[in-house]
């Protein structure tokens, strides 16, 4: 689970994505400084992309970091619970919000029922959380939901893989 600082960071970083644009991999100014696996020097630690919030595994995608990254590399984006770092002790771990007892994954939905604004954020089961005017307040609020549980935004609904 995250803190607060890291829960505002990664909303804070959704929204500039969303607002701008996804961060390219250079170490220009919209870049996010990606370093590839092989020269990641904070692997060791626990820094690297598999790790924090905005990767998907079963893509190697980010949410904020444009193309495919690999799971070992690493940006200056990252937003890793303390608990996956190594060398951090349980007692230095700062207070969380309580995890939800079931976690679910969250998705956006175009024309969900009972939604007449066009978009939605839903659960793992399609049940409509909240109605959006834009797909980009469906986005925010389905990587804030996404974040807050400790799960991965489950992105677009139309696309979702059915768990067996």
């Amino acid at each position: 689970m995250l803190n607060d600082r890291q829960r505002k960071q990664a909303e804070d970083y959704t929204e500039l994505a969303l607002e701008y644009g996804m961060f390219n991999q250079s170490t220009g100014a919209n870049g996010a400084h990606y370093a590839p696996a092989k020269v990641n020097p904070f692997k060791s630690e626990g820094m690297m992309c598999k790790n924090c919030v905005f990767f998907n595994e079963s893509s190697n995608q980010c949410q904020i970091v444009e193309g495919i990254l690999e799971p070992e590399a690493v940006c200056k984006l990252w937003i890793i619970p303390e608990s996956l770092l190594s060398g951090v002790k349980p007692e230095m771990l700062e207070p969380t919000m309580e995890a939800a007892t079931t976690l679910t994954e969250f998705y956006i939905r175009k024309d969900a029922p009972g939604c007449k604004s066009g978009w939605a954020t839903v659960n793992a089961k399609g049940d409509v959380i909240t109605c959006h005017e834009t797909k980009d307040q469906a986005i925010k609020h389905m990587v804030a939901a996404s974040i807050g549980a400790g799960e991965q935004p489950g992105g677009d609904w139309a696309n979702r893989k059915k768990k067996k």
